[in-house]
């Protein structure tokens, strides 16, 4: 009955620690004054994007993870920074029907974190004649709806984020995925600044994971979508 208990007690140590491989963007949950958001997003291919934003601007990173002995390892790649410097916009364009008036769906959102961005201007200008058209400011989704009428050209401006410029065409329907670039300073993490952590308590939607060395271990829970 002793080695009995012993075999199990073996056993599960091995379970609790067996698993290498998480899937999700898992966020600290504690609140800290010092930083407005400390997430990993972790992926199925064993990649990893991490993600940190405070006060004095951002600090960001991707590469490839494990967990062994008991750590977690985060290796870093060296960072192509050109994406991530400048606003990404996505269109797609659909013909009117029928006595349809031309109408545009802008959703904006943070080009570092993929976080929605709300109350962002959204603005339609006539260029040719400078004249302004229809303005708007995106809801809690990040998302404007407006009449296009004779504008071809749109702007979008948000505190905190670099103004983009954006020409449009005229007489179609359209919808627009835009990501801003955020004006704060950002730390792109390379390959010389790879870390590892202790974790434990590993489940599908948290983890314990011990960040600094005079600090106790820290809660991280998975973000839903």
């Amino acid at each position: 009955m002793k080695y009995w208990f012993v075999f199990i007690f073996i056993l599960s140590t091995v379970l609790t620690n067996a698993q290498t491989r998480l899937d999700g963007k898992y966020c600290r949950a504690d609140d800290n004054p010092w930083y407005e958001s400390d997430c990993i997003k972790f992926n199925q291919n064993g990649t990893f994007e991490y993600v940190m934003l405070h006060c004095t601007g951002a600090t960001e990173g991707s590469g490839i993870y494990t967990i062994q002995n008991g750590n977690l390892n985060l290796n870093f790649l060296n960072p192509d920074t050109l994406s991530k410097t400048d606003g990404r916009v996505g269109i797609k364009q659909y013909d009117l029907t029928d006595n349809q008036e031309a109408s545009i769906k802008v959703t904006l959102f943070d080009i570092l974190d993929s976080s929605k961005i709300q109350f962002a201007k959204v603005v339609l200008y006539d260029s040719l004649n400078n004249s302004q058209i229809n303005e708007a400011s995106t809801d809690s989704l990040g998302t404007a709806n407006l009449k296009i009428e004779k504008a071809n050209q749109l702007t979008i401006s948000m505190v905190g984020y670099k103004k983009l410029i954006i020409p449009i065409p005229i007489n179609k329907n359209l919808k627009l995925e835009v990501g801003l670039a955020s004006t704060v300073r950002t730390r792109y993490l390379s390959a010389e600044d790879s870390m590892s952590f202790p974790i434990k308590r590993i489940k599908d939607d948290k983890f314990l994971l011990k960040r600094y060395e005079n600090m106790d271990y820290l809660n991280y829970e998975i973000e839903s979508d």
